[in-house]
């Protein structure tokens, strides 16, 4: 007499656990590989608000010489702005002053004014992570 066969449904354990052992093996592969990318995905958005925030105290710097100092003498913006090497916080924002000086141009390149000459003053700024702005305001 033949004795019926059982039917196996579903799979065993030891196919179970080469399964596992294999995706885990190829996920920690793929981890190695785009590691950086997903882990430093959060970087890239606060390096751009921190540009933002960069071009927002441009932005109030400008407008607040638009409105109060475009006729008039630029040593009023120049002193709110704040002096070379020095760290702001004020109406604009908090940044540090690199460079705050009046400048002129000769055959194309540019110097410093001479006192005569102040109507013309070149503003760069930059933030904690050393990204910088640079600004040019002109009297007329």
């Amino acid at each position: 007499m033949n004795r019926p066969t059982a039917v196996q449904n579903g799979f065993s354990l030891i196919e179970i656990i080469v399964a596992l052992t294999v995706l885990a093996v190829l996920g920690v592969l793929v981890f190695r590989y785009l590691g950086t990318p997903l882990t430093g995905g959060t970087d890239l958005f606060s390096l751009f608000d921190d540009s933002l925030t960069l071009e927002r105290i441009g932005e109030n710097i400008t407008a607040d010489y638009r409105h109060n100092f475009s006729t008039g003498s630029l040593a009023g913006l120049k002193t709110k702005i704040g002096e070379e090497g020095t760290a702001k916080t004020n109406d604009y924002g908090s940044y540090a002053v690199v460079e705050n000086r009046y400048i002129t141009f000769i055959n194309n390149v540019e110097d410093n004014a001479p006192l005569n000459q102040q109507n013309t003053l070149k503003v760069t700024i930059k933030n904690d992570r050393n990204k910088t702005l640079t600004m040019v305001f002109v009297q007329f």
